[in-house]
């Protein structure tokens, strides 16, 4: 059985994608399908950790 970090790497290529894929879950999960609240929140985090000079996101290697 793989990790979850293994598992994640083997569905997506970058930060931004497995991040994308967590906020859309959180959406379908906390909002009932909507996008109120949960997405919005985890939306603001994903833009500012895809676009900060500093997110470790940008110098850390999604894959080894």
């Amino acid at each position: 059985m793989r990790g979850t970090g293994e598992q994640s790497r083997h569905h997506y290529l970058t930060w931004a994608e497995f991040s994308a894929g967590y906020t859309l879950g959180r959406c379908l999960q906390y909002d009932g399908g909507e996008f109120g609240h949960w997405y919005t929140t985890s939306r603001d985090v994903h833009h500012m950790m895809v676009n900060h000079p500093a997110s470790p996101w940008l110098h850390i290697p999604f894959r080894f």
